[in-house]
């Protein structure tokens, strides 16, 4: 028995799949296996994506709560630090705040400014209540003005910070 030639053995059913010209071969992926990709894909990010937005309005409320908080402190600590009055001015139509006598900490403004709908926080103030006014003044001893509340932050998440004239302190329930 001779061998068979080669030319034949490329062609045979039975040659090896090495032996089968590259036009034969597969190569990456079909179309069925990228549409059942992307479906998963879809399914996963419809499932995820509520929950994503959820943790994300989390985040960001708290963070600006806290950024109000330290704020909050810091105008106290300043008032008693220069033994005079420090302002803290919310602004509710524009979400932002400023402390009075408190120079910007990078020192290219006379006021500390902060604007909360801006980023990293994206949130709004929906209610600032001092006495009746939006604006709470530390006194030479860091003793606010009135007490009173903060409120709102970002979207169904909202927090409320409270500022006590008897303790000086600044809560977030």
């Amino acid at each position: 028995l001779s061998p068979m030639p080669t030319c034949l053995a490329r062609h045979s059913p039975v040659a090896p799949p090495d032996a089968l010209p590259i036009v034969f071969r597969r190569k990456g992926f079909s179309m069925i296996d990228t549409v059942v990709t992307v479906l998963i894909l879809g399914i996963l990010a419809t499932v995820a994506l509520p929950q994503f937005t959820g943790a994300l309005d989390a985040y960001r409320g708290d963070t600006a709560a806290n950024r109000i908080i330290a704020d909050l402190k810091l105008a106290r600590k300043h008032a008693i630090a220069t033994s005079s009055n420090v302002t803290v001015h919310f602004q509710l139509a524009s979400s932002t705040y400023k402390l009075t006598g408190v120079p910007d900490l990078n020192g290219s403004a006379p006021n500390y400014e902060v604007d909360l709908s801006a980023y990293p926080y994206g949130a709004s103030i929906e209610s600032a209540s001092f006495g009746g006014d939006s604006i709470v003044i530390f006194d030479f001893n860091g003793i606010p003005d009135s007490e009173g509340s903060i409120g709102g932050f970002s979207g169904t998440h909202n927090k409320t910070i409270h500022i006590d004239d008897s303790t000086t302190g600044v809560t977030l329930p």
